[in-house]
């Protein structure tokens, strides 16, 4: 499977007032990704949702957060993640959920071509395609967000990629 990210993308609903929003800050460190993890949770379960939405929230909140810290840590130059922390954005309509992970660099999401699904690294790109409806980035005046949409009774033969 060969991801292509070539150009950026709002997420559904980018400019629409929702409901539900709920923003967390988190440091570039790997203590970060299980507290991303249980916050987009605990927070979905507040809103009514569960079943398989929440398990594939946690493991698109791990890769996306995991990626976001990376980033972070290879950039020895500005460290500019010392001084503007990594923010996960959560949004819901009821109906679907938006998870948002911004940092301060603007380089785009590095998906690799050739990752394995049982690869140790270098899928995470390719899990959040797997457990989101859909997915992209876009570049900010500070940074990047990196997005995924989950919906309320998702089925992987109806996802659709951003």
């Amino acid at each position: 499977m060969t991801m292509l990210v070539t150009a950026t993308s709002l997420p559904p609903g980018h400019s629409e007032t929702w409901p539900l929003t709920h923003t967390l800050s988190l440091r570039a460190g790997p203590g970060s990704v299980p507290h991303a993890r249980h916050y987009v949770s605990g927070t979905l379960v507040n809103w009514n949702f569960s079943g398989q939405m929440l398990s594939d929230a946690e493991i698109v909140t791990s890769e996306l957060v995991t990626n976001a810290i990376q980033a972070c840590q290879a950039d020895r130059t500005t460290q500019l993640c010392r001084v503007r922390p990594i923010t996960l954005f959560i949004r819901s309509n009821f109906v679907s959920a938006v998870i948002e992970i911004a940092d301060p660099l603007h380089e785009p999401p590095q998906p690799l071509e050739q990752a394995q699904v049982d690869a140790e690294g270098g899928r995470g790109l390719l899990l959040v395609e797997l457990f989101s409806a859909s997915w992209g980035w876009y570049a900010t005046d500070d940074g990047k967000r990196v997005w995924a949409t989950l919906v309320r009774g998702d089925c992987p033969h109806a996802r659709h990629h951003g």
